[in-house]
């Protein structure tokens, strides 16, 4: 099920209820992304986000793979009075290693002796911001894992 949800300029409020709620459509406690970071705080970033900026709100965008094998929640704020864009991602996916990758693994880990697949987990947070003034930087953060 997608769930997507407007700025407050267009009509819905970014409350961490409605985060929380509209956007995983059930607690943070068991979807896939706390384990990286609780919904609350991501919803905690984007309100000081906002707050900053003062004149736009956050597009919430939750997303799930097609094989359903992960997703993640993308917010981001376009054509603000601070920022021109910022965004805050978090993803997690989840997959077998292909048989490439498990070879690959051999050569350097003798020890890994199995005919099975092995599953992996990536998980990620990522931001990037870019200011309306060109003289102030844009800044970037990410940790995967």
């Amino acid at each position: 099920m997608e769930a997507k949800m407007k700025a407050k300029d267009e009509g819905n409020d970014l409350d961490d209820a409605t985060f929380i709620n509209g956007l995983t459509g059930c607690s943070p406690s068991n979807w896939m992304a706390s384990s990286i970071t609780p919904a609350s705080q991501l919803a905690h970033l984007c309100h000081h986000m906002e707050a900053i900026d003062q004149k736009k709100k956050f597009f919430v965008d939750k997303w799930e793979r097609k094989d359903g094998h992960g997703g993640g929640i993308s917010c981001v704020l376009q054509d603000g009075a601070v920022f021109e864009k910022a965004g805050v991602n978090i993803s997690v996916i989840s997959s077998e290693l292909t048989e490439a990758a498990l070879h690959q693994m051999r050569e350097r880990l003798h020890s890994l002796k199995t005919d099975k697949r092995l599953k992996f987990d990536v998980v990620g947070i990522s931001s990037v911001n870019h200011p309306v003034r060109t003289l102030i930087k844009r800044y970037s953060y990410d940790r995967r894992g």
